[in-house]
């Protein structure tokens, strides 16, 4: 009987663990971190030698045609997209990267080949690639971008469908990432 406290103890240590997300901050800290369909996923780099590193990506810089103007003009975004070893992939696309809410509920190409796609999350593992869509929505929240110290940081949740058949999704909550660009 003296033992029964001390497995109830161990039992939600061993739970709670499971789900230990490195906490949101906004110091470049360089963590990427969510919870899979409840399970927690951080990544580890990517497959194969020399593959990808944990997190890849930052601001990017994309020309874009401005029909007011008649040019194009150069416009930021936020491209993120980290690996692991089991070759799982969860990537964020945000179509702005000012501090704020991006929403995202747009059916976007698997692998976006638009030069301005619309903001979106993907994941990809043996099953295929899985993206949101006017359906499976989610958000992405800047909390901080500054491309001077290259450090962004922010929240994302949003549930996906596999591109071959969209009654099969996943769902990522609890995302969190704080990177910074010059020391990925």
């Amino acid at each position: 009987m003296k033992t029964l406290p001390y497995l109830v103890l161990l039992t939600l240590l061993l739970t709670t663990c499971r789900f230990t997300l490195p906490r949101p901050t906004e110091s470049g800290r360089n963590i990427f971190a969510c919870l899979v369909d409840g399970k927690r996923w951080v990544p580890d780099g990517g497959p194969g030698f020399g593959g990808p590193k944990p997190i890849e990506g930052g601001f990017a810089v994309h020309g874009v045609w401005d029909q007011a103007l008649q040019k194009y003009v150069e416009k930021i975004f936020i491209n993120i997209t980290a690996y692991k070893q089991n070759g799982e992939i969860v990537n964020i696309y945000c179509k702005g990267f000012e501090p704020g809410r991006y929403v995202l509920n747009t059916t976007t190409p698997i692998i976006p080949n638009t030069r301005y796609p619309p903001s979106y999350g993907a994941v990809a593992n043996g099953q295929g690639w899985y993206i949101t869509n006017e359906n499976n929505t989610g958000e992405i929240h800047i909390t901080k971008a500054d491309t001077a110290s290259g450090i962004i940081s922010g929240t994302f949740s949003f549930k996906a469908a596999l591109h071959s058949n969209l009654s099969k999704t996943v769902e990522i909550t609890n995302g969190r990432f704080d990177i910074n660009v010059l020391t990925l």
